[in-house]
């Protein structure tokens, strides 16, 4: 019972770390009434009322909080709007890059999770959930600390060219500590039901001697 206990809080974290994936990687794809509100951080200039919202794949304009146009959706795009060092630009890919591919990763921690009431009497898909959980962990936190980086360099080099210039963080970084923070409970959660199915193996024994029906009487 604690094993399968243990084994469905893992499967709810690992799904709700996939939903925040979900919304990260969508956020500024689409034009609806939410999703452009989902970006890593907003640059913002004050003489022209104007600000660039850059996302996971794209980059959008906005005027007074109006969309006025998007660039085209890529995997590891770059900025196109501002004039930055070959190496920022390349650690702003493998952001995106990285950030994807802990997506990935989180879906196959919750398949693992899921299968393992199908296979209950096997380790194999418990151990396959926590490795891809903590995968997709090392990859959330490294996604995050290449995109704050490369923004947080790019934008302060832009800030010392262009007067007016500001910049804020978005809540993409929001939803992807968050999703870290599933996938830590959803690790500890498949790690722990691997050890209690372990021990509940060791403390089981077949009773043969006191089956119904046979002469259970001892003599010495």
């Amino acid at each position: 019972m604690a094993a399968t206990s243990t084994q469905m809080i893992g499967v709810i974290a690992s799904l709700l770390a996939v939903l925040l994936h979900i919304f990260t990687n969508i956020g500024t794809t689409f034009t609806s009434t939410f999703l452009p509100k989902l970006y890593f951080v907003e640059a913002l200039s004050a003489s022209t009322g104007q600000s660039i919202r850059y996302g996971v794949y794209n980059s959008c304009l906005f005027k007074s909080d109006s969309l006025q146009s998007c660039t085209k959706t890529a995997i590891g795009y770059s900025y196109v709007s501002i004039s930055i060092p070959a190496t920022q630009a390349k650690l702003h890919q493998a952001g995106g890059i990285i950030i994807f591919l802990a997506a990935i990763l989180a879906m196959v921690s919750l398949l693992g999770g899921a299968a393992v009431g199908h296979f209950q009497r096997h380790n194999a898909p418990r151990a396959i959930a926590a490795g891809t959980a903590l995968a997709s962990l090392l990859a959330t936190c490294i996604g995050i600390a290449l995109n704050i980086y490369s923004y947080w360099t790019t934008l302060a080099m832009a800030q010392s060219a262009v007067q007016g210039l500001s910049y804020r963080w978005g809540p993409t970084l929001g939803t992807l500590a968050a999703a870290g923070f599933c996938l830590i409970i959803a690790l500890v959660a498949y790690i722990a039901s691997c050890f209690s199915r372990r021990d509940r193996t060791r403390d089981s024994f077949p009773l043969y001697d006191y089956e119904f029906g046979h002469d259970n009487r001892h003599y010495y």
